[in-house]
């Protein structure tokens, strides 16, 4: 070897000399390697392929072949190495480790590539060779979608458990490296990264997202599971879809996340906002159909706990995933994890949002005072049937508005007013290996858009987690809310109904000409319909206030004896408690008239306060005991746990009358002589075992089982006990040999389920009589007694809800397309609910299990992500879930006014005369049919007569519409572009059905403005054939029939809207160096932006909409622009 090999002199004499020798050049050269070091991750080694074809050549000529062919470079120790050993080498385009394994194959040398050097050396001195080699590697890891640096990333030495974690900034060092090290690079929900090492002292890494995340960890009840092993029907929603939206619970901000969860706001009050949640419908008529709430891991309230505290969310929907949590699952459970503090430097993140809010619907009612009074006259000789009809506005009183004597009033803008929203979030993470913290604080100030209407919400929240040693960790953490709801006193149902009763001939207030004071106008004419004033209510009516607070304090302890077993004990007290003050001002039921002029007369004597303090507690513990195991391709998880629960509940109320001054609102200030109070107290409690079983074979075949046994006091000595119990299979298919033909499919799961579970909340001992105090008996005097009031069912039991759920999850191309399909079948049985006997027996009918309910259904999931490159990636997702509901046994029928309860049709299913058009002049049918005996006329709604008697009655009515949503869907657009980043979320119900009835309809109800549908109305100009002639729904003529319970007051609340739409802009990193704050995001944020509503003519925003009303004296759903700042220090 003549021109780059290089050899030492030294002989066996002085092996030590020539080893220490060996290593100061080794040192010197990887000092100066680190110097020169190779930023590229593809090395030179790595790239460039070698072709050889010697026979009998020495090792030297082989080398030196390679050499005069690349750009690779020999160090080697002819005393160590024999170059002179004869080989055969025949390679074409192999690696240079392929070539050098083959040349010294069955020797005692080993090699070491670093880039283009290449040493060689017996494998005897590897150990001196590597200690030699050892040097620290840095870098900075990044966002390969925004560039924003990522802590947390765990850092090690493949095939070691040598690493570290990335700082605040994303910034990493690790001791101790050698050249053929290769780091790997992880992080929950991001693509885990190899790098190898090469003589590098600089890495620097951009991780992507993991599209499939299948490998991501899911909360499951009393623990948490890979998502690859989850076999029941667990959805999980990531914080990131609950960040930035400016909602005072976080309710709202999971409306149409995931499918099942039906969330329908049907209030839009500041801290009132009235949000119902059910899980694959409802199960109950006779419980709750609430979702069961926990904080991690123990009962709480959505209301109490900010959106950008929460690290996930995830949605236990089926008996599998819920019969861990028993009788308390019937109607699903929803696990909130919190954030927890990292290991890094303290982070301080600052987010504010200014909001402006106004109705996403108004009323449209008639405002124009000539339009009202001729319609409100045409109506009267309609109703009437009499053309001559003695109508309330004369001709002279249409003039004195016609001319400009008077002017009327638009209520339907008079209610509203601008308000500016300010939320402000502060949260301070950190820790050490040892102690990890994450706390923040929380202000919303929320005004209503209604005058004296709002919410000022304040909230904590902190947490720690303490390592003691290897074996023994502990933590815990405190949430705490205080809520301060304002109103007027007569609240915002009577509100809304003044608002809708309020004549448009009628101003807000007027000047009394006699003494010039400034009073409140009721109406113009004392003629008129009376009713109160809606700005009185809003202004003068008093004020209701309610101080809520809500505390959720836990602590734990983890012990792990050794790896894979780990005992947990939690401990948590969940405490509420309202402080409810409402002074009404009151005014008397006389009038006062000036000039004809209907005004009201304030009377302090009936000025009321009534307070009431409710608290209720709920104390939790439960202590875990879970193994892990794995051997061979068998992995094996056990659970075994107690659980206890207690709570305790009390309420105090107190009232008095007559306060002397509406300034004076103290308790003390009122009469004593029409004064009350009273006070209650109840507690119950539940006991519980539970356990958990999973087993999977070679991650292909999973099995996991649930059961539990609880007891609860809410029943008699004998039934309090009950077991519910869950099985459930998979099969993850991709991992099959078979599946590596398709590589396209890089998941493919098969699942089924079945379980039990049951329902506790009955009320407090319903199967215990109960005597009613305040019955006055004559003996000879009255004296106060005590009764009985119902009877009693001693045998009350659970119900049980069982479920079937069979699911199949799909994901090609890593997550590039992604699909989750799913059916489920539960029916409820031993619903509970008040048994049907004769009136004649005297007392309230006792509670008993009779009844069942079936709800079958299908969700779909769908989704599509895409890195495009380091500055585009974009993301679709789209959910759709239908559900379908009927009653399987319910006994003898109940009809109520519009709708029937029935065996094979929906709960609570509507009931009403089909409407088949509105008669026409010369219409036969005028004569033939009938409205219950009564001939009718034109303009007025025609029936069906079911059953052809000619006379339409209420045995004419049958079961239409659909009570509850057939189907919803939300869909979900994600782009990231630079440091731009835009989302916009779409949610829909389809196929649901209100009732609309009486106020906000039907025309003149109290006086009232009508809706300005009827403009549509039937004349003899205008031969509608869908709105009937218009009519005073409150005059007793022949018009009643009109408002028979019809499918004319049945409307489509299907709708579809923007629910959110986001776009933010972050400031680089660069921009930043010279401060100290590490990032900056400005973004708008725009809640019910857009909305489409199926039915045209709906009074109100249709989302506000509860059971059997329409409910149109609701607080409006509310449109939101917000403009917010997030800074990260």
């Amino acid at each position: 070897m003549k021109k780059k090999n290089h050899y030492d002199g030294f002989g066996e004499q002085l092996p030590n000399l020539r080893k220490i020798l060996m290593i100061m050049k080794l040192t010197s050269f990887l000092f100066l390697l680190g110097i020169l070091n190779v930023m590229a991750e593809v090395t030179y080694s790595q790239a460039t392929k070698v072709s050889l074809n010697l026979k009998g050549s020495t090792v030297e000529e082989v080398l030196n072949t390679i050499e005069n062919n690349s750009e690779f470079y020999f160090l080697l120790n002819q005393k160590l190495v024999d170059v002179s050993r004869k080989v055969d080498v025949v390679a074409e385009n192999k690696p240079i480790k392929d070539v050098l394994d083959k040349v010294f194959e069955g020797t005692d040398v080993t090699y070491c590539v670093l880039d283009r050097q290449i040493i060689l050396y017996p494998k005897s001195e590897t150990n001196a060779f590597a200690q030699m080699q050892q040097f620290a590697v840095s870098g900075k890891v990044t966002s390969a979608s925004t560039g924003e640096p990522l802590p947390g990333v765990t850092v090690v030495v493949k095939g070691t458990t040598q690493g570290t974690i990335t700082d605040t900034d994303g910034k990493y060092t690790i001791a101790g490296i050698t050249p053929d090290a290769i780091l790997v690079f992880s992080f929950v929900g991001l693509k885990t990264k190899e790098i190898a090492v090469g003589g590098q002292t600089q890495i620097d890494v951009a991780m992507e997202e993991e599209m499939i995340g299948i490998d991501e960890v899911v909360t499951v009840g009393y623990g948490s599971q890979k998502k690859t092993s989850v076999v029941g029907s667990v959805l999980k929603v990531s914080s990131e879809a609950l960040e930035n939206r400016s909602v005072t619970n976080v309710a709202s901000a999971l409306q149409g996340r995931a499918p099942g969860l039906l969330i329908r706001t049907t209030n839009g009050q500041p801290g009132n906002e009235e949000i119902s949640l059910n899980i694959r419908g409802i199960n109950s008529w006779g419980t709750s159909n609430s979702p069961l709430i926990l904080i991690d891991g123990v009962p709480g309230d959505l209301r109490q706990i900010s959106p950008e505290v929460i690290d996930n969310v995830s949605i236990l929907k089926d008996a599998l995933s819920g019969a861990i949590y028993g009788a308390r699952a019937a109607n699903g459970v929803i696990l909130v994890t919190t954030k927890r503090g990292s290991v890094n430097k303290i982070q301080v993140t600052y987010n504010t949002i200014f909001s402006t809010q106004a109705p996403t619907k108004k009323y449209e009612t008639i405002n124009d005072p000539v339009e009202f009074m001729n319609l409100y006259n045409t109506a009267q000789r309609n109703t009437s049937g009499d053309p001559n009809y003695n109508v309330l506005y004369k001709p002279e009183d249409i003039a004195l508005f016609q001319n400009g004597t008077f002017k009327g009033t638009n209520w339907d803008d008079f209610l509203f007013q601008k308000n500016l929203v300010q939320e402000h979030r502060i949260n301070m993470s950190g820790g050490t290996e040892n102690v990890k913290f994450n706390t923040g604080l929380s202000f919303t100030d929320q005004p209503g858009i209604i005058k004296n209407f709002g919410n000022k919400k304040y909230s904590y929240f902190g947490n720690f987690d303490l390592r003691v040693n290897d074996f023994i960790s502990a933590g815990g953490g405190t949430v705490f809310t205080r809520g301060n709801l304002y109103e007027p006193s007569n609240g915002i149902q009577n509100i809304m109904i003044l608002a809708l009763d309020m004549k448009p001939t009628a101003n807000p207030t007027y000047i009394d000409p006699e003494t010039g004071e400034t009073k409140i106008m009721v109406s113009r004419w004392k003629k008129e319909a009376r009713n109160a004033s809606v700005y009185d209510a809003v202004n003068f009516s008093g004020e209701h206030t309610i101080m809520t607070d809500i505390v959720n304090v836990q602590a734990f302890v983890n012990v792990t004896p050794f790896k894979g077993l780990v005992w947990q004990t939690k401990a948590a007290v969940y405490y509420t408690h309202d402080y409810n003050k409402h002074f009404t001002n009151s005014y008397s039921d006389e009038w006062a008239y000036v000039e004809n002029i209907r005004s009201i007369i304030y009377d302090p004597a009936n000025n009321t306060l009534n307070i009431n303090q409710p608290w209720s507690q709920t104390t939790t513990l439960y202590s875990t005991l879970s193994y892990n195991h794995s051997f061979n391709r068998h992995n094996i998880g056990t659970m075994v746990g107690y659980e206890v629960d207690k709570n305790t509940s009390q309420t105090m109320s107190a009232y008095r009358r007559n306060f002397p001054s509406k300034e004076l609102t103290e308790l003390n200030a009122g009469g004593t002589t029409a004064w009350t109070n009273s006070g209650t107290s109840w507690e119950w409690g539940l006991q519980s075992y539970f356990g958990r079983f999973n087993y999977d074979f070679d991650g292909k075949y999973l099995l996991e089982g649930n059961l539990r046994y609880d007891q609860s006091s809410r029943f008699a000595p004998g039934l309090k006990a009950a077991v519910f119990p869950s099985v459930g299979i998979g099969w993850l298919v991709s991992k099959e040999n078979f599946m590596q033909q398709i590589p396209l499919i890089t998941n493919l799961k098969l699942r089924a389920a079945w379980g039990q579970l049951g329902n506790q909340e009955i009320g407090n001992y319903p199967y215990q009589a109960t005597y009613n105090f305040g019955n006055d008996y004559y003996f000879g005097s009255l004296a106060t007694g005590v009764v009985i009031s119902g009877l009693v069912n001693k045998n009350l039991s659970w119900e049980t809800t069982t479920v079937q759920n069979a699911g199949l999850d799909l994901s090609i191309k890593d997550g590039l397309f992604s699909l989750s399909f799913e059916y489920y079948n539960k029916l409820t049985t031993g619903i509970l609910r008040s048994a049907q006997v004769m009136a004649t027996t005297g007392l309230n009918a006792p509670i008993v299990n009779s009844g069942s309910m079936r709800n079958t259904g299908i969700e779909l999931m769908l989704g599509h992500k895409k890195q495009v490159s380091s500055d585009f990636s974009y993301s679709i997702d789209l959910n759709i879930a239908t559900n379908k509901n009927r009653v399987e046994k319910f006994g003898a029928k109940e009809i109520y006014s519009n709708m029937i309860i029935q065996e094979g049709y929906e709960y609570g299913a509507y009931y009403l005369l089909k409407m088949t058009g509105i008669y026409q002049e010369n219409d036969p049918d005028i004569q033939n049919l009938k409205v219950d005996g009564v001939t009718q006329h034109a303009g007025q709604i025609k029936y069906e007569d079911v059953n052809g008697d000619g006379d339409i009655t209420a045995a004419d009515r049958q079961i239409v519409g659909h009570k509850f949503p057939r189907m919803n869907f939300g869909l979900n657009v994600a782009v990231h572009y630079r440091n731009f980043d835009f989302s916009a979320f779409i949610y829909g119900v389809q196929g649901y059905d209100g009732y609309q009835q009486y106020f906000g309809f039907e025309p003149f109800a109290q006086g009232g403005r009508p809706n300005v549908f009827w403009r549509k109305a039937w004349t003899p100009e205008n031969k509608s054939n869908k709105v009937p002639q218009i009519y005073n729904v409150d005059d007793a003529g022949g018009n009643w029939y009109n408002s028979h319970p019809s499918t004319f007051f049945l409307c489509d609340l299907s709708f579809q809207r923007l629910k959110n739409i986001q776009l933010g802009y972050t400031i680089p990193e660069s921009a930043l160096k010279s401060m100290p704050i590490k990032s900056v995001r400005f973004y708008f944020s725009g809640d019910n932006l857009l909305s489409h509503f199926n039915n045209k003519d709906a009074m109100v925003d249709v989302e506000t909409r509860q059971d059997n009303s329409y409910l149109n004296y609701r607080y409006p759903q509310l449109k939101t622009y917000s403009l917010g700042l997030l800074v990260k220090f």
